[in-house]
C-alpha cells in the first residue's frame, strides 16, 4: 500500500492512520523490490478493520455478482452455518485484497513494526511453534527415527505417526486422509484441493 504521508513513526506516538493512495496486491518481484527501495510502501498484513456496511457498498460497487451470491446471508442468515455455507459455494473464488481492497475508497493504514507471519501453509508453523533439536514441527503421537526440518500434524487421527530416515517433509494425517509432501512444496496445497474436487471427491475437502 502507498501512503500519502510519511511512513516513519516515533517510539510512544501511538497509531497515526494515513490515507493510501493504491492497493497492491502481489505485485511482481522487480515492482515490489522498486516499492521497498522508495520508502513510500508499507506491506499488507491482511488486518482489515471495517463496518458491515461499508463491505456491503464495496461489493455492491465492485463486484455485484459476489454481493448476489451473499445476500441471503445478509437479509437472514448471518448465524446460520448452512446458508453461509450456501453463499461461498455460490460465489466466485477471490479474495477480499483483489475484490475489494485493490480498488476500494477512503482507505486508511496503520504503521506498524512487528514481527508478522500468516502462516499460509503448514511448512510455515516452525515459525510460530517451537521445534526439537533436528528442527521438527511435531503435533501428533509420532515415532521420528533420523528425521530433520519436518512437520508432523494429526488433525483427529489417533493413529500413530511414524518416519524414518527423511528431511524436509510435511505429514498431515486426518481421520480421512493423509497429506505427505516435501515442505517445498507445501504452498500446492492448492493444486491437491483442485484435483479432488475435479474427481468428485468434495467429502474429502
Amino acid at each position: 500500500m502507498e501512503s500519502q504521508g510519511s511512513i516513519d513513526t516515533e517510539p510512544g506516538q501511538g497509531p497515526v492512520a494515513l490515507k493510501v493512495r493504491r492497493f497492491v496486491e502481489k505485485p511482481d518481484l522487480a515492482t515490489a523490490q522498486e516499492y521497498v527501495r522508495s520508502g513510500r510502501f508499507v506491506w499488507n498484513s491482511g488486518m482489515f478493520v471495517l463496518r458491515p456496511s461499508t463491505l456491503w457498498a464495496e461489493l455492491e460497487r465492485q463486484q455485484p455478482e459476489l454481493l448476489r451470491a451473499f445476500e441471503p446471508v445478509r437479509q437472514n442468515g448471518a448465524r446460520d452455518p448452512e446458508i453461509i455455507a450456501q453463499a461461498f459455494d455460490q460465489a466466485a473464488s477471490i479474495s477480499i485484497d483483489y475484490a475489494v481492497m485493490e480498488g476500494a475508497a477512503q482507505v486508511e493504514v496503520i504503521p506498524a513494526l512487528f514481527r508478522w507471519s500468516d502462516v499460509g501453509h503448514w511448512a510455515a508453523l516452525d515459525e510460530v511453534s517451537p521445534t526439537d533439536a533436528q528442527g521438527n514441527v511435531v503435533r501428533a503421537d509420532a515415532v521420528l527415527d533420523e528425521v530433520k526440518d519436518s512437520v508432523v500434524l494429526s488433525a483427529g487421527s489417533q493413529r500413530v505417526v511414524a518416519l524414518s530416515g527423511v528431511e524436509g517433509l510435511v505429514v498431515v494425517d486426518t481421520p480421512d486422509a493423509l497429506l505427505v509432501l516435501p515442505r517445498a512444496r507445501a504452498q500446492r496445497v492448492r493444486d491437491i484441493v483442485d484435483h479432488l474436487r475435479n474427481a468428485g471427491r468434495d467429502e474429502l475437502l
